[in-house]
């Protein structure tokens, strides 16, 4: 399921804008609980029916705070064992 279809699933008040629902699913990211609206965990692959599940209505079955993840990786690029960025207005004589 795409960033646009999760969207789709998300409970809005009515008659909020477009900025609040972007705004209210971007808090859903950083709370991690943007997959809270999918009904099923990842494990269940048939309904109480026996119906199949599509996997776009699971769970993940991992859950990760993606906003650490991707600060952390982006800062680890800069930031490494070998090489410091030079403080801006450092005269090297």
């Amino acid at each position: 399921m795409d960033w646009m279809a999760l969207q789709g699933r998300y409970a809005v008040p009515p008659g909020a804008s477009a900025r609040t629902r972007r705004l209210l699913a971007l808090q859903k990211v950083l709370a991690g609980a943007q997959y809270d609206a999918l009904p099923y965990p990842f494990a269940s692959e048939r309904s109480n029916a026996g119906e199949y599940i599509p996997l776009s209505q699971r769970r993940p079955s991992v859950r990760t705070n993606l906003c650490r993840t991707v600060v952390d990786e982006a800062v680890s690029l800069l930031f490494g064992n070998t090489h410091w960025p030079l403080a801006a207005g450092r005269c090297v004589a």
